[in-house]
Order: C-alpha cells, then sequence, then structure tokens
C-alpha cells in the first residue's frame, strides 16, 4: 500500500451533505449515536475464513446532539507502528482546528470560514509552521468544488464532489495543475451504506490503488447500524472494519 498522501479521512469525503463543507452526522445511521469507533485490519484467508490481520487505520468518532460531528481522532498505521495521529475538531459540524502529529512533526492548523450562507464559502487556514491557505468552495447544485491556494494566491489543487439526492457522495476527485490526481465513484445501498467504490485515477503521492472495492455487511447492532464489514479489491478480501457504537 502507498503511504503518500493520505486522503482526508474517507468517511469525511462520502458523509456528503448535498454541497457544502458543513459534515453532517454519518449517513443511513439510527439511534443518535454518542460515539463511534472504527478499527480497519487487513484480512487475511486462514483455513478458508477471512480474519483480521494487522491494523492500519482506526478512527474515533464524537456527535452532538443534533448528529453532527464535534471531535474525530484518526490513527495511521504501518507494518505495526504508529505512522501519525490527526485530531479534527469541528463545532456545528464546521471544521475549527485539526493538529496532526508524527513521528517527526507536529502540526496544529486553526481554521475560519466565511460566508456560511453562500454557495461560495471561503475557508482560510493557519498553521503552526508559519505556512497559510485559502480554500475556496462553490456550489451548484449537487456539485461541490474546493480550490486550495497558497499564501501567494495560486492555486495548488482543486476537489470536486458530486452528490446523489440523498447526499452520498457519488464522485470524487483531486485535479492536479494538468489532469486528475485522483478519482473515484461511489455507489450505495438504501440504508446510504457504501456498497462499490471505484478508483479510475490515483496518483503515486496518494494512497490507495486503482481497482474496484466492494463492501459486505457481516454484523449489525441491535439498531441496525452495522458493526463488521469485509471489503473486497478486485473479488479478494482486502480489509476488515468493525465498529463499536456507544448510544
Amino acid at each position: 500500500m502507498k503511504k503518500g498522501l493520505i486522503l482526508v479521512a474517507f468517511t469525511y469525503i462520502i458523509a456528503g451533505c448535498g454541497g457544502g463543507i458543513k459534515e453532517q452526522k454519518f449517513m443511513g445511521l439510527s439511534g443518535s449515536p454518542k460515539s463511534i469507533r472504527e478499527t480497519v485490519y487487513t484480512a487475511t484467508e486462514e483455513f478458508g475464513e477471512i480474519v483480521e490481520g494487522d491494523i492500519e487505520e482506526s478512527y474515533y468518532y464524537e456527535f452532538d446532539k443534533e448528529g453532527f460531528i464535534v471531535k474525530a481522532i484518526s490513527i495511521y498505521y504501518y507494518n505495526g507502528d504508529t505512522l501519525s495521529v490527526v485530531t479534527d475538531k469541528f463545532k456545528k459540524g464546521y471544521l475549527v482546528e485539526s493538529h496532526s502529529v508524527s513521528k517527526s512533526d507536529s502540526t496544529l492548523t486553526t481554521y475560519t470560514l466565511k460566508n456560511k450562507e453562500s454557495k461560495n464559502k471561503i475557508m482560510e487556514a493557519i498553521a503552526s509552521d508559519g505556512s497559510f491557505t485559502t480554500s475556496v468552495i462553490e456550489t451548484e447544485g449537487r456539485k461541490e468544488v474546493t480550490t486550495n491556494k497558497n499564501s501567494e494566491g495560486k492555486t495548488i489543487r482543486k476537489h470536486e464532489r458530486y452528490f446523489d439526492n440523498k447526499g452520498n457522495v457519488i464522485e470524487y476527485k483531486v485535479l492536479g495543475k494538468e489532469k486528475a490526481d485522483y478519482w473515484a465513484k461511489f455507489t450505495f445501498d438504501d440504508k446510504s451504506r457504501l456498497t462499490t467504490k471505484e478508483i479510475i485515477v490515483c496518483a503515486d503521492d496518494i494512497s490507495g490503488e486503482v481497482g474496484t472495492y466492494t463492501y459486505k455487511y457481516e454484523e449489525s447492532d441491535s439498531k441496525g447500524n452495522w458493526i463488521k464489514n469485509i471489503e473486497y479489491f478486485n473479488d479478494k478480501p482486502s480489509h476488515i472494519t468493525t465498529r463499536e457504537i456507544l448510544y
């Protein structure tokens, strides 16, 4: 697996809100959860059964009474070692602070959102290392385009998200100077659970592989929310994700 630029936690990408950058509660969840802990393992086959291997990623999410994410912790591992820990804080669904810590670096970034109610929003990010970026977020119907600019006002990357009528993200692109660096399409079932992810383009500095991923939901809790799924890459088991949900 490539360990270059790690994309924003995958939940943020696909847990859309029909346009805009306000992170709504997880699509398809019932029972008003207070928190969710997800652990992602590599999947291996032993004696004909699919079993958990090494931990690759873990995520922890806290929600307010309205269902918005207020805190998210993402931990990435490689060969048993912790690569990085990212802690994001939200206010009324909007990202306000992100703290990234690795073995060699620690960066705290604060975010200020302008024109919240407009179709064209501006997000300013100031990092503790002195860097400054501005993101212009434009929404039109079920399409959202985010343009990232450096302190000199030069465009460094663009992101596009396309939504279905339920707010699920059905297509996501990361655009470089001349072509797409990342391009993926998604499908969902009637519970807004991810069923397929097709990665069409994936640059060397972005984690992931070109191909088709499918998802099978093995177990659910008493509220009907899934607590275990298996990811298949080109029809072979690749990852197992388990959930602990607190209501």
